[in-house]
C-alpha cells in the first residue's frame, strides 16, 4: 500500500515536469547533443554550454559552434573573428544563418524531402539521405558513410567536402582570411540518435578536432563554445584583441558598424537615394562649368587614333580566355547559353518572367507549379521522375554562371556527357509545356 502511495505522488509530478529542449547540450533523449558535449569532451576539449556570446572576449583558444541557431548570427562580428583566425563549426538547415552564409558566399535552397538532388537514401527513406564521401579532407578521414536528416541544400562557386548525388553540397569548408568556417546543411547530425548512426560520430570527432587544431597550436587549448537555438549576442569583436586601442582595431571596429548599420535599410531607399544624388550633381556641374566646343585634333593624331584596333567586348574577351585556356573540353559556355534559353522559356510559361531572382518562387516552388500545371495526366511515377529530372536542372542552373560572366566567375568545368543529359532534360520539359518550337526558334534563330 505504501507503494502505491508513493506512485500517485510521485507520477503527476513526471507529469508536470517540464522537458529539456531539443539540441541542448544536457538534453540525454535521442535528440539532445549531450552524446557531442561528451565526445569534445572525451578529446580534450573545454566545452561550455553557453546562452551568450560576448565577441569581446573571444580570443584565439576559442571556436564557436552553431547547432540550429533561432537568433540572427550577426555575420559582421563573426567574420572579422573567422578573418582573424578564428574557427566556426555551423550546423543548420532552417535557422537563421543566411546572412554568414551571405557572407561566405553559400547559397541555402529549401526543398521538400522527395526534391533532394539524390538517389541513395537509407532504407529508401526520403527523409534520410545517405552520403559516402570521396576524396581526402580531415573532416572525411574515416568516414565511409554519413546520414542526414531532413537537410536543407547548399551551394557556392567551389566544391563541397561531402555532395549530394547530383551537385550541390552538404558539408563544405569555407575559408575567410586566417580563419575557417565549417558548414553543414543539417542540424540533426550530431544529435544522439544520429552520432549512433553510420559514421557521424567519427565525422562528428573529425569535425572538432579540425575546427580545435588552430586553438590548440596556437594557445595549447581549445574552449568549445556550444550555441543552440536563441542565445544572446552583445559586444564587438576587435582584430587581436591586444590592438583594441590601435588604428587597425578601431579601423575595423568602424567599419563593422556602418557595415551592420546598413544591413537592413531598404535597399530600394538607397537606390533612389543615389539617383537623386548623381543628379544633383550632375545640376551642380552643369551650372558651373562652361561647356566650350573642344578643338579639332591635328591630322597626325586623328590618323594615329584611327589606326587603333577597337577594345574588346567582354564576351570576345571570354572567347579568346577560353581559346587558351587549360579547360578547352569544357562545355561551360554552352550550358550557360542552354541555360538563358531554358529560364526565358519556363519562367515566362510560369509568368515570372522577366523578374529578379529574389523577387520569385524558389526552386521547389517552381517546380511544384510546373507539376500542378502539366503533370495532372501523368502517373505518380512518371510524375515523380519528370519532378526529379526538373529539380535538377533548375539546381545546375542555379549554380551556372550568365554566359558573358563565364570566365569570369567561375571555372567550373560541364563534360560533354553532362551537357548532353540536362539538354536532353531542358527538351524534355519545354516539350511538355508545349513551348518546343519556341525553343528551335530561340535556339537556332528560324523563324
Amino acid at each position: 500500500m505504501k507503494y502505491l502511495l508513493l506512485f500517485c505522488l510521485l507520477f503527476p509530478l513526471t507529469l508536470g515536469a517540464d522537458p529539456i529542449p531539443d539540441y541542448e547540450g544536457t538534453n540525454t533523449d535521442w535528440n539532445g547533443l549531450s552524446d557531442f558535449v561528451e565526445l569534445g569532451e572525451s578529446l580534450g576539449f573545454e566545452m561550455q554550454l553557453n546562452t551568450e556570446l560576448d565577441f569581446e572576449k573571444l580570443t584565439n583558444a576559442d571556436v564557436l559552434v552553431f547547432v540550429y541557431p533561432q537568433s540572427e548570427l550577426r555575420s559582421g562580428e563573426i567574420s572579422r573573428f573567422v578573418i582573424d583566425g578564428g574557427r566556426v563549426l555551423l550546423a543548420d538547415d532552417f535557422g537563421r544563418s543566411e546572412r554568414l552564409l551571405a557572407r561566405l558566399e553559400i547559397e541555402r535552397i529549401v526543398s521538400t524531402q522527395r526534391f533532394l538532388p539524390h538517389q541513395t537514401f537509407h532504407e529508401g527513406n526520403s527523409a534520410l539521405p545517405l552520403f559516402r564521401p570521396k576524396g581526402r579532407h580531415p573532416l572525411i578521414t574515416d568516414v565511409k558513410s554519413i546520414l542526414a536528416n531532413h537537410p536543407s541544400i547548399i551551394t557556392n562557386i567551389g566544391g563541397p567536402v561531402v555532395r549530394f548525388d547530383e551537385g550541390a553540397g552538404l558539408v563544405y569548408d569555407m575559408n575567410l582570411g586566417d580563419g575557417k568556417v565549417v558548414t553543414i546543411a543539417d542540424s540533426s547530425v550530431f544529435i544522439n540518435q544520429m552520432l549512433k548512426m553510420m559514421d557521424n560520430k567519427t565525422f562528428a570527432e573529425n569535425a572538432l578536432r579540425y575546427t580545435c587544431e588552430r586553438a590548440i597550436e596556437v594557445a595549447q587549448t581549445c574552449r568549445v563554445h556550444l550555441f543552440t537555438k536563441k542565445f544572446e549576442q552583445k559586444g564587438r569583436y576587435f582584430p587581436s584583441q591586444s590592438q583594441k586601442n590601435s588604428l587597425d582595431g578601431f579601423i575595423a571596429f568602424f567599419n563593422s558598424t556602418i557595415k551592420e548599420s546598413t544591413e537592413d535599410v531598404n535597399k530600394d531607399f538607397l537606390f533612389f537615394l543615389s539617383l537623386l544624388l548623381i543628379i544633383g550633381l550632375g545640376v551642380y556641374l552643369v551650372s558651373i562649368l562652361p561647356i566650350l566646343e573642344t578643338r579639332n585634333y591635328s591630322k597626325y593624331i586623328a590618323d594615329f587614333s584611327d589606326s587603333l584596333p577597337w577594345p574588346q567586348s567582354e564576351f570576345d574577351w571570354n572567347i579568346s580566355r577560353f581559346a587558351i585556356s587549360e579547360n578547352l573540353q569544357s562545355d561551360i559556355l554552352p550550358m550557360a547559353i542552354l541555360k538563358e534559353v531554358f529560364e526565358e522559356i519556363f519562367l515566362d510559361e510560369l509568368g515570372h518572367w522577366p523578374s529578379a531572382s529574389d523577387k520569385r518562387p524558389n526552386i521547389s516552388g517552381l517546380c511544384s507549379q510546373f507539376s500542378e500545371r502539366f503533370l495532372k495526366g501523368h502517373s505518380s511515377k512518371e510524375r515523380a521522375t519528370i519532378e526529379r529530372k526538373l529539380i535538377e536542372l533548375l539546381t545546375i542552373f542555379a549554380t551556372t554562371p550568365p554566359r558573358h560572366r563565364v570566365f569570369l566567375e567561375n571555372d567550373s568545368v560541364i563534360m560533354k556527357g553532362d551537357l548532353e543529359k540536362f539538354h536532353q532534360s531542358t527538351i524534355e520539359i519545354i516539350k511538355i509545356m508545349g513551348r518546343l518550337d519556341d525553343y528551335k526558334q530561340r535556339k537556332w534563330g528560324s523563324s
